[in-house]
């Protein structure tokens, strides 16, 4: 079990002095591997969605909740690959995190 925990990345745009609604750029996250303990003594709070991923990082199920957060479905990850997800901005620090 992972816990994931991290904040939507948004572009902010400044046109002639006003602000344009932020365009989401991607999701900025870190993960924690849990105890064995089952998955139904981690406690999901109000804010967070769970989604199962295999040993090849392939998300293999999402709840509808992430459409709460994200203009995604379920429909739209589920076969993906976690680093899908991954802003270019951001494969530095995923490199490094691997490294460690």
């Amino acid at each position: 079990v992972i816990h994931i925990t991290g904040r939507l990345r948004l572009r902010v745009s400044l046109s002639h002095g006003r602000t344009v609604p932020s365009q989401i750029m991607g999701l900025v996250v870190v993960a924690h591997a849990l105890p064995p303990p089952t998955i139904n003594e981690v406690r999901i709070d109000c804010h967070m969605f769970v989604t199962r991923v295999n040993m090849d990082l392939n998300i293999i199920y999402c709840e509808n909740r992430i459409s709460d957060y994200m203009d995604l479905t379920p429909v739209d990850i589920v076969g993906k690959r976690c680093y899908h997800f991954i802003h270019a901005e951001d494969v530095e620090g995923i490199r490094h995190s691997h490294l460690d």
